[in-house]
């Protein structure tokens, strides 16, 4: 069992992984954090963070849609070339656009959530 009592790790932060988990890791000492969002100026903003936290850390930061298969296949082609294995993934990506009930639910909103997040 990992012993998080040696790091300062606030778990109030853990709801969002850019704000949240990156951070946490970076305070665990991890070798290399990926961190992927669709904009750009807040994962770069995020990988800073990271730097800020644990200098050591190697950070990668990259701008891409998740629903892009291409653009996710060579992410983890530059990730394997550059670190060779994944330890852990933190998948956060999804979408609540469709409310409930769902008969209020427009029918475009709820495959657009669908696609999101089951895709």
């Amino acid at each position: 069992m990992f012993n998080t009592s040696e790091f300062d790790l606030d778990y109030s932060e853990l709801n969002c992984p850019l704000q949240g988990f990156a951070p946490a890791f970076a305070k665990a000492n991890s070798k290399a954090i990926v961190l992927v969002a669709r904009n750009k100026s807040e994962v770069e903003a995020a990988g800073e963070e990271i730097k800020s936290i644990n200098p050591e850390v190697k950070v990668l930061t990259e701008a891409l849609d998740v629903r892009n298969q291409d653009s996710v296949q060579a992410l983890f082609a530059k990730i394997k070339s550059e670190h060779g294995t994944v330890d852990v993934l933190v998948n956060n990506a999804g979408s609540g656009k469709s409310a409930l009930p769902i008969k209020d639910v427009n029918p475009e909103d709820f495959w657009y959530d669908f696609v999101r997040n089951i895709f």
